[in-house]
């Protein structure tokens, strides 16, 4: 009895030490519940029994559907935190299809926002399409295709038109590869294709009644724009949002091409190429910085400017800009730096200054201008490097200096009919080639290869070159003074001379000759008055059917290493002056004697020093007035008897 008293009274002390426990703990259980939660943790939508697709992604709520989903019959259910509130309520919404936002209000009162936004995924047809027919059109539209994961071709190669509209392709967004347009599309426009946002490619063939190609939902083309001429009746090309173009443009011999616009192409990965638009007058490519291939424009004889390519700063290929007959001014290619290949201008009668190109900077091909009428190159204020150089048909030029640039190695010109004067730094390290062209040379000094052929009704002309590395080929037709080269010491190459009218040669300074080659030299003296050795031949054609000398001279030159030969064209064009051969009374060495047709020729005495260097089968010597043997020159018999 004691003991369980005992028991009683300690189960009576854990009891009331027992209460303040249950006391706390209830109290913890109440505090939990701040009133501060404000999710969504439920939201679900309903058409019919289908449950469509939404997830929740921390406060963004998205819904998945098809392209060509409707939103009727549409039943929401949302949850939220345990006594939140939403805004708005479910009854408020009135459509499902826009952006909404739903803000949750936890019972403390804090908000927290959600943004419910609907995306549409397209509905793709696998592999290519080809709608032959109008039937066949309108059977694919059915499908509601958005996409085609393939090449997508409208029309017949050939025969009657059998495509009318293309209006059941309003849904379409996008076209893998090829969009083909072919003949028997009898449509005068593309209505129907207005929401293309996307195409691998655009091919349009011949013989279709298309007037106007507009895509005004275009974007992107990845590969290559071609439209075929033949047949084309199209007057407007128009990409009003197109920006890139992954491969090449072709639109050549559009003849009824009015306008092209493309106002937001930035890049052609592949080459431009506008050729015999002839009725091109607007052309709106103005945001186009860059062009990787080459571009073309050629043949279009109504543009009057090329404003519309104002932001083009790179050509990656060849730039041609040919038969441009009514452009005034090339301003709009200010902003052009760079051109990775040649720059041929041809045919541009109107443009007098080339200032439109004071921010290029580098060519590296060949710049050609041909048949342009411009006045100084210094219009090329920026130009720095260049291989080639090639002007070429111009009566209005007067001025080329070449002085800033760093990597020219070749200058032509042809057909510079007026004075013009080509300036340059002392030392040219490559290849001047002057062809029927009216240049003076001032500046230049040394020349790696010279040919200057001049053919202007003139009294006199003189060039400053002083050395010429290689070869110097001069031609002078026209002129009825005298041509100098009073500074002229050393060729290093072939020194090839043809002179028309009779005039008076100045070589005074010439030292040193690579070789000699003297074809219809006609003058009356061919004087040599300093040269010393020549390393080849020595080659003068004495006579031919409108020349005749009366002498050579050449009192210092001691070696010819080749041929020495002073010969008339022919025994019927036989040298009729020359008597003797004492012009060359220092020779002592040559490779080989020729002398022939020479009638008047009695003595060989001038040349008596050579013959130590020579073996019989070395001399040769006919036609002349005498025509010694070897053996008589080693003994002497160096006159006529």
């Amino acid at each position: 009895m004691k003991k369980n008293m005992q028991l009683l009274s300690i189960k009576r002390v854990f009891f009331f030490l027992f209460i303040p426990l249950l006391v706390t703990s209830c109290s913890d259980d109440e505090s939990d519940f701040t009133g501060g939660d404000n999710y969504i943790t439920s939201f679900r939508l309903k058409q019919g029994e289908a449950l469509l697709h939404t997830t929740i992604h921390g406060d963004s709520i998205k819904l998945v559907v098809p392209e060509n989903f409707t939103f009727d019959g549409i039943s929401a259910a949302i949850t939220t935190s345990e006594n939140a509130t939403l805004s708005p309520s479910l009854s408020e919404v009135q459509a499902w299809n826009i952006k909404q936002t739903f803000t949750v209000t936890s019972y403390n009162g804090s908000k927290r926002t959600y943004t419910y936004v609907v995306e549409k995924r397209s509905v793709a047809h696998e592999g290519n399409v080809v709608l032959a027919t109008q039937a066949d059109l309108e059977a694919f539209a059915a499908q509601d295709i958005n996409e085609v994961n393939g090449s997508l071709t409208i029309g017949e190669a050939e025969g009657e038109a059998t495509v009318t509209s293309l209006a059941p392709l309003a849904k379409l967004r996008k076209v893998k590869y090829d969009l083909i347009i072919n003949s028997t599309y009898g449509g005068t426009n593309l209505e129907g294709l207005e929401n293309l946002e996307s195409v691998g490619a655009i091919r349009i063939n011949k013989g279709t009644g298309l007037e106007e190609v507009n895509l005004p939902q275009l974007k992107d083309i990845a590969q290559t724009l071609y439209v075929e001429s033949s047949q084309s009746k199209i007057a407007t090309i128009n990409f009003p949002k197109l920006t890139n173009i992954g491969g090449s443009v072709t639109l050549g011999s559009l003849s009824t091409l009015e306008t092209l616009s493309a106002p937001k192409v930035e890049k052609i990965w592949g080459a431009l190429n506008l050729s015999s638009d002839r009725s091109l007058v607007e052309l709106d490519l103005s945001s186009l910085k860059r062009v990787d291939g080459e571009l073309n424009l050629s043949d279009i004889s109504k543009i009057t400017n090329v404003d519309g390519l104002k932001a083009l700063e790179f050509i990656g290929g060849k730039f041609t800009l040919d038969n441009l007959s009514a452009v005034e001014n090339l301003d709009g290619l200010k902003a052009l730096s760079y051109v990775g290949g040649d720059f041929w201008m041809y045919r541009l009668p109107l443009i007098t200054r080339l200032n439109g190109f004071s921010s290029l900077k580098e060519v590296r091909g060949t710049l050609t201008i041909y048949s342009v009428p411009f006045e100084s190159f210094s219009d090329f204020s920026s130009l720095k490097r260049v291989p080639r150089l090639a002007i070429k048909n111009n009566d209005a030029l007067k001025d080329v200096n070449i002085s800033n640039l760093e990597n020219l190695t070749s200058m032509e010109f042809e057909g510079i009919k007026n004075e013009a004067t080509l300036t340059g730094k002392e030392i040219f390290p490559g290849y001047i080639n002057v062809t029927t062209s009216n240049i003076l040379i001032k500046g230049i000094k040394e020349v790696d290869r010279l040919r200057y052929y001049i053919n202007i009704p003139d009294q006199d002309r003189t060039l400053d070159i002083e050395k010429v590395n290689g070869d110097f080929t001069l031609l002078v037709y026209g002129l009825t003074g005298s041509f100098n080269l009073p500074r002229l010491t050393e060729i290093g190459g072939k020194l090839d001379i043809q002179i028309q009218n009779k005039i008076t040669l100045d070589l005074s300074a010439l030292k040193k000759l690579g070789s000699l080659k003297a074809e219809g030299v006609n003058v009356d003296i061919l004087a040599l008055p300093v040269l010393e050795t020549v390393k080849g031949d020595f080659n003068i054609t004495t006579a031919n059917y409108q020349s005749n000398m009366s002498d050579v001279q050449a009192p210092k030159l001691q070696s010819v290493g080749g041929m020495f030969a002073l010969c008339g064209f022919s025994s019927y064009y036989s040298n009729k002056y020359i008597t003797d051969l004492n012009g060359f009374s220092s020779l002592k060495s040559v490779g080989s004697i020729k002398i022939q047709h020479n009638m008047m020729l009695t003595s060989f005495k001038g040349i008596e020093g050579v013959i130590s260097s020579l073996e019989a089968a070395q001399w040769k010597v006919s036609g002349n007035g005498y025509d010694p043997t070897y053996q008589d020159m080693e003994n002497g018999l160096w006159d006529k008897p």
